[in-house]
C-alpha cells in the first residue's frame, strides 16, 4: 500500500492513458481513420508517379516524316535536354509554316484567271459572254507561243500549196502566137509534177523544223463543250473550264520546260501531245461528297444537308483523310486541298521519260499514279505526217492527279460548288463568314501534300 500511496499519481496517469488507448480502438474518433487513409493513398499515388517517371521510356522528337519512330532518349530528360527539345520542335513548326505558305504562293501564282474577276461571279454579263473567246485565245497562245506547236499539213493545205506552186511555174511556159509551146508546156509540167510529188514530204519536214512539238487543237487544248457560243455560261461551267485551263497550262509548262533547249520536233524530247482528258469534277466526285446530283457538270445542288468530313474552310490543323481505298496516293479532296484527276498521253523519246515525270511534279503539285510505255514506229508516224527523227520514241500513257490548295481556290468557287463541298458561304444562316486569308496553324498540324 505504501508503494501505491507513493506512486498514486503515476498509477492514475497510467490508467488514464490505458483507458484512452482502449477508447481509440473501441470508439474511434470521427474521420480520423478516413484522414489517415486519404493521406496514405496520396503518398502511394506520389510514389507511383515518381516510380513511373523514373522508369518511363522516353523518345526523342520525330523530325523525319519517313521515319515516324523516334530514337530512344538514353538519359533522364533534364531541364537542359527539355529546353533543347522544345527549341527543336519550335523550329520544325516554323519550317512547316514557311513550307505551307510557300506552297500556297506557288499554287496561286501559277494559276491566274482567264478573265480578271470572272469568278466567283462574273464581273458583268459581257465578261461572261466573252469568256469562251478569251479562253480559246489563251489556249491558242499556250499551243503556238508557249509550246511552239503545230500539226502535220492537211490535205487542203497540200492542195493549196500545189495551186500556188503551179501558178508560180505557169509563168515559165513559153507562148507562141498566144498559145503555149507544147515543148515548153511539157517541160514545165514535168518539173511541176516532180515538185508536187515531193511537196507533201517537204511540208512535213517544214512543219517539224519550225515547230517543237505536235499538238492537234481538235483533240487537245480545245474549249470545253459545256461553254455555249455567244451566250453567258453558268458560273459552274466557267469554274470547271477555268480548272481545266489551269491543269492544261501546267501540263503545257512541263512540256515547254522539257523541250526548252530544242529547236525542232526532231530534237525535242516530247514529240506529240496525244491526249489530255480532264473531268469536270474533284476527287472524290462532288456528288459523292454532298449528295448533289449530276457530278461536277452544270448546276450543282445548292443544298448540302450535312457538311462532309472532308469539306469546310481551309484548315491545315485537321487530320488528312486516308483515301487508300480510292487512290494509290491515298489523297482525296479535303479541307487542305482539292484533287483533280486526269489522263495524259504523249509521244516522247524513251530516255527522256524520267525527265518529263520530274517536270510534271516540280512546283506543279502533279503526281503520276499510273503509267505505261509502248514503242512507236517512227517511220509509220512519218507516213502519217509526224516527223520524229531517228531516236527511239515511246507512247507514254499516264494517269495523274493535281492538287489545288483550298486556301486560295475556295474564294473563287461559285456558291453551289462551295456548298457541295461543305465550305461555309458568307451570309448563310448559321455559317461563319469565311476569313480573308488562312489562319496560322498551331503546333501539331498534320500536313500531307
Amino acid at each position: 500500500m505504501e508503494i501505491v500511496k507513493k506512486n498514486l499519481f503515476s498509477i492514475i496517469c497510467g490508467v488514464v492513458a490505458l483507458i484512452a488507448l482502449v477508447a481509440v480502438f473501441v470508439w474511434p474518433l470521427d474521420g480520423y481513420y478516413e484522414t489517415l487513409q486519404d493521406k496514405a493513398k496520396k503518398r502511394a499515388d506520389v510514389q507511383g508517379k515518381a516510380t513511373g517517371l523514373l522508369s518511363k521510356s522516353r523518345n526523342l522528337p520525330v523530325f523525319d516524316p519517313n521515319n515516324p519512330t523516334g530514337a530512344r532518349l538514353p538519359k533522364f530528360p533534364s531541364q537542359q535536354i527539355i529546353t533543347i527539345g522544345t527549341k527543336a520542335v519550335k523550329g520544325e513548326h516554323q519550317i512547316s509554316d514557311r513550307t505551307y505558305t510557300e506552297a500556297i504562293r506557288l499554287s496561286e501564282a501559277n494559276h491566274p484567271l482567264v478573265i480578271a474577276n470572272i469568278l466567283p461571279n462574273p464581273i458583268s454579263q459581257v465578261a461572261a459572254i466573252n469568256f469562251r473567246a478569251a479562253l480559246q485565245d489563251r489556249l491558242d497562245k499556250l499551243r503556238t507561243e508557249d509550246l511552239a506547236a503545230g500539226v502535220p499539213p492537211t490535205e487542203r493545205e497540200v492542195e493549196d500549196r500545189k495551186d500556188a506552186l503551179w501558178k508560180s511555174m505557169e509563168k515559165e511556159i513559153i507562148m507562141v502566137d498566144g498559145q503555149p509551146s507544147q515543148a515548153s508546156l511539157d517541160q514545165v509540167m514535168a518539173r511541176y509534177q516532180d515538185r508536187a510529188g515531193k511537196l507533201r514530204d517537204e511540208m512535213k519536214k517544214e512543219m517539224a523544223t519550225k515547230n517543237k512539238v505536235y499538238v492537234d487543237p481538235s483533240i487537245v487544248m480545245a474549249v470545253s463543250p459545256t461553254l455555249p457560243v455567244n451566250q453567258a455560261p453558268s458560273r459552274e461551267a466557267i469554274w470547271w473550264a477555268q480548272v481545266n485551263f489551269w491543269v492544261t497550262a501546267d501540263v503545257a509548262a512541263a512540256i515547254r520546260d522539257v523541250n526548252a533547249k530544242s529547236t525542232s520536233v526532231t530534237d525535242s524530247p516530247v514529240k506529240n501531245l496525244l491526249a489530255l482528258q480532264i473531268p469536270e469534277d474533284f476527287f472524290p466526285p462532288i456528288a459523292g461528297l454532298a449528295g448533289a446530283g449530276g457530278g461536277g457538270r452544270g448546276e450543282v445542288a445548292a443544298d448540302a444537308s450535312a457538311t462532309p468530313t472532308t469539306g469546310g474552310l481551309p484548315d491545315p490543323t485537321l487530320t488528312i483523310p486516308d483515301g487508300a481505298a480510292q487512290s494509290p496516293t491515298r489523297r482525296v479532296s479535303n479541307n487542305l486541298y482539292d484533287v483533280v484527276q486526269f489522263k495524259l498521253a504523249v509521244d516522247i523519246e524513251a530516255d527522256k521519260v524520267p525527265m518529263f515525270l520530274r517536270a510534271l511534279a516540280t512546283n506543279r503539285f502533279i503526281t503520276v499514279t499510273r503509267f505505261e510505255m509502248n514503242p512507236v514506229d517512227s517511220q509509220l508516224m512519218q507516213i502519217r505526217g509526224y516527223v520524229y527523227g531517228s531516236r527511239p520514241v515511246v507512247t507514254l500513257n499516264l494517269d495523274c492527279e493535281e492538287l489545288f490548295l483550298r486556301a486560295w481556290t475556295y474564294k473563287l468557287m461559285p456558291v453551289s460548288i462551295r456548298t457541295a463541298l461543305g465550305i461555309p458561304v458568307e451570309g448563310q444562316q448559321g455559317q461563319p463568314a469565311a476569313p480573308a486569308a488562312p489562319a496560322p496553324a498551331p503546333a501539331g498540324r498534320n500536313r500531307n501534300i
